[in-house]
């Protein structure tokens, strides 16, 4: 078959005899099968932890409107905020604010859907469940079911996990960036250009998606669709242009009120770690050698070995050029390839340091007490 002649590296042929004898809606109904239950626990733990930390001990955030009960605070703190004033009130008109470093498209969901905090809700529980469905999805057809199940167990229990279901954007991007990949390894142009595109309009690191794209698309005009990622960037661009008169506000609002970060800088943030109060390195720095470690397995994966390298550099990348571990371990969240080396590790391990981490980051987090 062609996807096989393309790249010996990408499937093994009883994966892509699989995936191409079942249909869209048995292949879904598969992915739902093996994900819904690691999405499903992880969720109630996570909830319940967060519950119980905001009832107990006051907000660490005393600018933060306190709106929220503390049931839901901790889903719709932090960056949750700007999403849900975006959908209300749109675009400001200046480039100094920090709205203007968002990008549009999960804002626009949730004003479609009525613009209130429940809205946002629901659309993040279906964004974290449909970017753990394409994710274990894509890693049955890649390699076996043993493997996906494995899979969407370490990405629900990732130590960020519960930004999965935050009103962050990050799980809509894992469906669309996921979908994007598959479609263009099973040879579908426009429909990976199509996803790629919406995906470039939940956050930056879209534009990453060009190179796992050029890995994926067969040769010809089909590769033209790796560029879509860069054309909805541009677009945006446009529209900030047109709104405050800056096409890179959403770059300058992103740098605002943090002197201390300078591009291509690497690790900054271990030769200042003050500068962000020092609570990076409590999560960015372990994350950090725990994504090397990563690329190391990843590097010796037969399949889909080029591709993978090519999401975790074209994710990863531009943030360590930033000079910052600020997030790293929520950035790191979306490089899905790094979930295939992580469960390969034994599971008494993963059991053992994923859950607990999991539960601490969720109750400094959602408690406003660390940055995620």
């Amino acid at each position: 078959m062609q996807i096989v002649s393309r790249d010996k590296h990408l499937a093994t042929p009883r994966a892509v005899t699989r995936a191409a004898g079942e249909s869209p809606a048995a292949t879904a109904a598969a992915a739902l099968r093996l994900a819904w239950l690691p999405f499903l626990t992880s969720r109630l733990a996570l909830f319940a932890v967060a519950w119980a930390v905001n009832v107990r001990f006051p907000y660490g955030r005393p600018n933060d409107p306190l709106v929220f009960e503390p049931a839901w605070r901790a889903w719709l703190a932090w960056d949750g905020l700007h999403y849900l004033r975006l959908a209300n009130i749109g675009y400001p008109h200046w480039a100094s604010q920090p709205e203007s470093g968002y990008l549009p498209l999960l804002p626009l969901l949730i004003h479609l859907l009525g613009g209130s905090a429940a809205a946002a809700l629901v659309l993040a529980v279906a964004g974290g469940l449909a970017g753990l469905g394409v994710l274990t999805g894509l890693t049955r057809a890649v390699f076996d079911e043993r493997v996906a199940r494995r899979t969407a167990w370490v990405a629900a229990w990732w130590p960020l996990g519960f930004v999965w279901t935050a009103v962050y954007t990050e799980g809509l991007f894992l469906a669309l960036a996921a979908g994007a990949l598959w479609a263009a390894w099973r040879g579908r142009a426009l429909l990976a250009g199509g996803l790629a595109f919406l995906a470039s309009l939940l956050r930056l690191t879209g534009a990453g998606l060009v190179l796992p794209l050029l890995a994926l698309l067969p040769a010809g005009r089909a590769r033209l669709a790796a560029l879509t990622p860069v054309a909805g960037i541009l677009s945006f661009c446009v529209y900030q242009w047109y709104v405050t008169g800056d096409p890179l506000a959403f770059v300058h609002a992103q740098v605002a009120g943090r002197p201390h970060l300078h591009p291509l800088q690497p690790l900054q943030t271990l030769q200042n770690p003050a500068a962000g109060g020092g609570w990076e390195l409590l999560v960015g720095l372990p994350a950090l050698v725990l994504v090397v470690a990563l690329i190391v397995v990843l590097v010796r994966e037969p399949r889909w070995r080029a591709a993978s390298l090519a999401v975790v550099a074209g994710f990863l990348g531009p943030v360590f050029a930033a000079g910052t571990l600020f997030s790293f371990a929520r950035y790191a969240m979306v490089a899905f390839p790094l979930f295939w080396a992580l469960q390969r590790a034994p599971t008494r391990f993963l059991v053992a340091a994923g859950v607990p981490a999991a539960l601490i980051v969720t109750a400094l987090a959602g408690n406003g007490r660390l940055t995620p």
